[in-house]
């Protein structure tokens, strides 16, 4: 009866973790991130939705690094649309002061806005963010995809963000697609066990599971 309950609960994980190569997978951290081994990562700016498009930056961030102040690397201007692409090593980032062994964050830039600000990936980092989450990442296809938005959330006096209202009653809400980057070479730290799992950890274990019967 345990036999079969196991295959029951494994064949059923192997279902979901397949279906998830067609589908998107959330991450539900994702606040700093480090270079994968090759040592080179690329970005790719996939859409912008957004009347502050022209104006926003979007780039990469350090904390306590030597100079005492959080470092800033540009990725993309405002001057670049959709199509845009970008590559990054860690040779770049040494001449640019960053540490390689500490993680990265990354960063959106719209505060040549009237409600926009520096927004990180990590909400208690500081800057604007105010505890709230600007940017949302999913996983899908082997890439990681960064969903920012561009807009200061919590604000009374323009009555935008997740406990406001609108001029007609509607509750206004963080849409996440004023700018999307897709983005390879890089992963989340810790990885994702639901990512671990895809990338080798599940077939392993089904490999020495059929070694054993």
């Amino acid at each position: 009866m345990q036999k079969c309950l196991l295959q029951l609960v494994v064949a059923s994980c192997v279902l979901f973790l397949c279906s998830t190569v067609h589908a998107s997978i959330v991450v539900p951290y994702d606040s700093y991130w480090t270079l994968d081994d090759s040592g080179e990562a690329t970005f790719c700016l996939k859409a912008e939705y957004a009347s502050y498009a022209p104006i926003n930056t979007f780039g990469i961030y350090q904390l306590g690094t030597s100079e005492g102040h959080p470092l800033f690397y540009e990725i993309f201007s405002g001057e670049q649309g959709p199509g845009a692409k970008a590559t990054l090593t860690g040779d770049m980032l040494a001449s640019a002061g960053f540490s390689l062994t500490n993680a990265f964050g990354f960063y959106l830039d719209s505060s040549a806005g009237e409600n926009g600000g520096i927004f990180l990936s990590d909400p208690m980092a500081g800057h604007d963010n105010n505890g709230m989450d600007y940017m949302k990442t999913s996983w899908k296809h082997g890439k990681y995809y960064l969903y920012w938005e561009d807009m200061m959330m919590g604000d009374p006096q323009h009555n935008y963000g997740p406990q406001e209202r609108g001029k007609h009653g509607k509750k206004m809400e963080p849409d996440y697609n004023d700018m999307i980057v897709k983005v390879s070479g890089m992963s989340p730290t810790p990885v994702p066990g639901a990512l671990f799992l895809l990338a080798g950890g599940l077939p392993f274990v089904l490999f020495r599971k059929g070694k054993k019967s």
